[in-house]
């Protein structure tokens, strides 16, 4: 479990990791906000735009993912939106063909996963990974984590792990090179 502020430093440890190992690509940023409460949020979020996913048939569309902290579950929450090729937000059950999962097209393994909320400091539509199951998740992975190389922070190692599991179902990629920062050596 998380506070806003391991949160926020875990968050900006993540862009700058991500930045490193991936500066050509798309690359995370720090939005903050000074809305009410938002310290309680974490204040801020942090954002990767515009990633081009292609579909089913070749089409593509533009995700957008934010990571927002969750109070009530103490744990990151992945958020995204996708827009087509000519800006229109896309919705509902329309995403799927843009999302990994069964090839007959049943949605009914994501409903578990994935639900339609208000973003909570844009107040838009956006889809959001189930929190509910994370901190579990999280204490399993990182049991006994020993031999994390020298300067590489708890926090990192806790966004990337979680990371690596929330962004699985919005088949967001995770690079290798990220996770073997954090990794014991031989």
């Amino acid at each position: 479990m998380l506070d806003p502020v391991e949160f926020k430093l875990g968050a900006q440890e993540l862009a700058r990791a991500w930045a490193e190992v991936c500066p050509g690509g798309p690359l995370w940023e720090w939005v903050p906000q000074m809305t009410a409460f938002a310290s309680s949020k974490g204040g801020g979020y942090l954002q990767l735009a515009r990633v081009p996913v292609r579909g089913e048939g070749g089409s593509v569309a533009f995700f957008t993912y934010h990571i927002l902290y969750s109070p009530s579950y103490r744990v990151p929450v992945l958020h995204f939106t996708a827009h087509d090729s000519a800006g229109a937000t896309i919705h509902g059950l329309d995403i799927l063909p843009h999302l990994p999962g069964p090839a007959d097209g049943d949605a009914s393994p994501l409903d578990s996963v994935l639900s339609q909320e208000d973003h909570p400091f844009l107040d838009e539509p956006f889809f959001q990974v189930h929190p509910c199951a994370s901190q579990d998740t999280l204490a399993l992975m990182l049991r006994g984590a020993r031999g994390i190389p020298q300067g590489t922070s708890q926090l990192l190692r806790y966004m990337i792990a979680w990371l690596s599991v929330a962004a699985q179902p919005v088949g967001l990629a995770v690079p290798l090179s990220l996770h073997l920062q954090t990794q014991p050596g031989p």
